[in-house]
């Protein structure tokens, strides 16, 4: 979908690149080495992304190093395309059908981030009548592709919604963090 919305496939490969580890700050070389794209093709991409606000540079010693820019107004929605159309995000929804009823799927801050500062946060929520095998099973065949674990938690919509009327702590951690909405409506869960 990126490919087709986006022209340049450079460029779709370096929103994937950066949105897919948001803390990541590489230099051309690296990033080159990275994607295996032309090294000319890649400064004229990150130019463009750097005048469309999405990445800013930083000149240290004498390389160049681009970052996101978290200020830039459309981050939100470039963070949920990417994390849609790759990794665990694009494997649960190629694999919806195979999962059961899902109602809600979202991608946490933990996620996102990378960051997991208490052993109670995950990476991803599903709620529904699920096939409990079929998303064990998708959440494995990213953990082996991506050689990292995946933290997740399954829940029925009435086990969601008690454990929301009792202000689990659990539930209002991810509720109140940003989050990457991969099914259903975002203001629905939150109501």
């Amino acid at each position: 979908m990126m490919g087709n919305l986006f022209i340049s496939k450079v460029r779709v490969k370096l929103l994937k690149l950066f949105f897919l580890d948001i803390s990541k700050e590489i230099h051309i070389r690296g990033i080159v080495r990275t994607i295996d794209e032309e090294i000319n093709a890649v400064r004229r991409e990150l130019k463009n992304l750097e005048r469309a606000s999405v990445l800013v540079s930083e000149k240290r010693g004498n390389r160049q190093y681009y970052m996101l820019n978290r200020k830039c107004p459309i981050f939100p929605e470039l963070l949920g395309i990417v994390h849609k159309e790759s990794g665990l995000g694009s494997a649960i929804l190629n694999n919806i059908d195979r999962m059961g009823t899902v109602l809600y799927a979202l991608l946490t801050t933990a996620y996102i981030e990378n960051h997991h500062p208490s052993q109670y946060d995950i990476d991803v929520l599903i709620i529904g009548e699920l096939n409990l095998k079929a998303v064990s099973s998708v959440i494995h065949e990213v953990e082996e592709s991506s050689k990292t674990e995946i933290r997740y938690s399954v829940m029925s919509e009435e086990e969601f919604t008690f454990r929301k009327k009792k202000r689990d702590a659990f539930i209002l951690n991810i509720l109140n963090k940003h989050k990457i909405m991969l099914v259903g409506d975002e203001n629905r869960l939150l109501a």
